[in-house]
């Protein structure tokens, strides 16, 4: 019998054959995780019947469709996510945290809190006129004499240390400081920030605590805002008809602008999603967003004491040396005789 013969050669093609299965071995766990994710996304959930193989031919037009509208099921649902998540965002900004105070102008204060109109509770710096130096000069004049106030009013992305500059230069002047900070800011970023809007009963909250401080003549109180804090400052004002003046730096002039810089990113492709994010705002905060608009305001603005400070116009900067001079300057005629006025 003979024995058969081995030809060695099987051996070696089939040896090349798997080691160029080998070689791509690795590609099969990807496109088996590409088909089952393809799969996953049109298949029906609902549906209790064992999947199907998938074979050779090709799925119909209605296998896609149905897939596909299964999966436009949630995109409202991902719309709201994404307006809500871009709503909180923009009204919980985490300022920047410093240790200034009024001390570090060289000038004495006193921390106080008391409760804004709804309740939310406020901090702020008093700066009060009275000093060792005015004491010795003026003796118990100084002691029962009422001096004119000036509400400082920050930005909704900023802290009351924003308005440090204007401490110093308004305290010589012999006006009594209040430095507000506002909702949302310093310790309390968990409260919403709202542009204004609902700041402004911070403001006047504000207003009527200097009102009601014994050494503050109630007939003689002004307002300073900056940003958001000038819109507040406005809406505060706008029926109060007691304030000795107002200064609005850099103010809103359209809701628009403000949800463009701090809420939707100002892109071409997510300019659809601004009105559901006002939309969303206002349910959310109660508020109404056409009081934002600069435009509406345009009679208290005739007929009341303002000084309208707008850098995008060639105004000075109301925190440097140029504006912090105009703003003293409109102060002073507001909130002091002439003969006060020439004495500081």
């Amino acid at each position: 019998m003979e024995r058969p013969i081995m030809n060695p050669t099987t051996f070696y093609e089939d040896h090349k054959r798997s080691g160029k299965r080998g070689r791509f071995a690795w590609l099969r766990p990807i496109l088996g995780a590409v088909v089952g994710a393809v799969q996953f996304c049109f298949s029906n959930p609902f549906s209790l019947r064992p999947k199907a193989k998938v074979s050779g031919v090709p799925h119909t037009l209605g296998w896609w469709v149905r897939g596909i509208t299964y999966r436009l099921l949630f995109a409202p649902v991902l719309v709201v996510l994404a307006v809500a998540a871009l709503v909180y965002a923009g009204t919980h900004r985490v300022p920047p945290a410093t240790e200034a105070d009024p001390a570090t102008e060289g000038c004495y204060f006193d921390s106080v809190s008391f409760a804004s109109e709804d309740g939310t509770p406020l901090e702020a710096w008093l700066v009060p006129v009275i000093d060792a130096k005015r004491v010795l000069s003026q003796k118990e004049q100084a002691l029962h004499k009422k001096h004119p106030a000036v509400v400082l009013v920050h930005d909704g992305a900023a802290t009351r240390q924003q308005m440090l500059p204007l401490v110093k230069p308004l305290h010589n002047a012999g006006i009594v400081l209040l430095v507000v900070g506002l909702r949302g800011s310093g310790r309390d970023v968990r409260r919403a920030q709202t542009f204004g809007l609902n700041e402004s009963m911070d403001v006047r909250a504000s207003i009527q605590m200097m009102r009601n401080r014994p050494y503050v003549d109630a007939t003689r109180v002004a307002v300073v805002g900056v940003g958001t804090g000038a819109s507040a400052t406005l809406l505060a004002g706008e029926n109060d008809g007691g304030l000795a003046g107002m200064v609005l730096a850099d103010p809103i002039h359209k809701a628009d602008d403000v949800f463009a810089e701090r809420v939707v990113p100002n892109k071409p492709y997510l300019k659809w999603m601004r009105p559901l994010c006002k939309w969303a705002f206002e349910i959310a905060y109660h508020v109404d967003t056409e009081q934002l608009n600069l435009q509406s305001h345009a009679n208290t603005l005739e007929i009341r004491p303002v000084l309208v400070l707008d850098t995008e116009q060639g105004s000075a900067s109301a925190l440097g040396p140029m504006g912090v001079g105009e703003i003293e300057k409109f102060l002073r005629g507001q909130l002091l005789s002439p003969a006060q006025a020439s004495a500081h």
